[in-house]
């Protein structure tokens, strides 16, 4: 089962009105739309069922640029571009073999120090991803638990507090309307 990757509802959950975008919707419309008591937040049972239905809360993996492309990428820099003609054409019209050689084996080298500098950053975002470890705080059966981002699903109730840093994925619930605390 495929993950859904936008905030729209799916036909099953459209909202019985006029088919408004669900964040021009009120607080209440919404959790009328999506069977859910506020104080209560979803059972147990029902989220499964709902993680069932939409699969997990993650956004697609994007595909793996193959690396003859990136290595072809680093030649869109315009230094590289200069100093591969140049090469170019000290090898053809001047017959400098020397230089010509010496230019295009720059320009090689420039272009794998660039894709290893790339693969390095790559792997550092990979590892900071594995370490990073997103939470969410949600009703369920009525208390309050925090769960793993990607066990989100449609119709959870979500708290968010002042300081949280705040980053919803494939578009695991329906906004809400910001209300301020009242003070006491």
């Amino acid at each position: 089962m495929q993950a859904r990757l936008t905030d729209a509802p799916g036909p099953e959950l459209e909202p019985q009105a006029s088919g408004r975008a669900w964040h021009t919707l009120s607080v209440e419309r919404v959790l009328r739309a999506e069977e859910v008591d506020a104080r209560r937040g979803l059972s147990s049972a029902e989220a499964a069922s709902r993680a069932g239905r939409f699969g997990p809360n993650k956004l697609a993996a994007g595909r793996a640029e193959p690396r003859w492309h990136a290595f072809i990428r680093q030649y869109s820099d315009p230094m590289q571009i200069v100093l591969l003609a140049a090469g170019v054409l000290s090898l053809y019209p001047l017959r400098q073999l020397g230089t010509g050689i010496l230019l295009i084996l720059l320009t090689l080298g420039n272009a794998v120090l660039g894709l290893q500098q790339e693969g390095k950053a790559e792997a550092a975002v990979a590892a900071l991803q594995k370490m990073m470890i997103v939470t969410a705080r949600v009703r369920r059966d009525a208390q309050k638990a925090e769960i793993p981002a990607g066990q989100l699903v449609p119709g959870d109730v979500v708290s968010i507090e002042a300081g949280d840093i705040f980053r919803l994925t494939a578009g695991c619930c329906r906004r809400q309307r910001w209300r301020s605390p009242s003070p006491s």
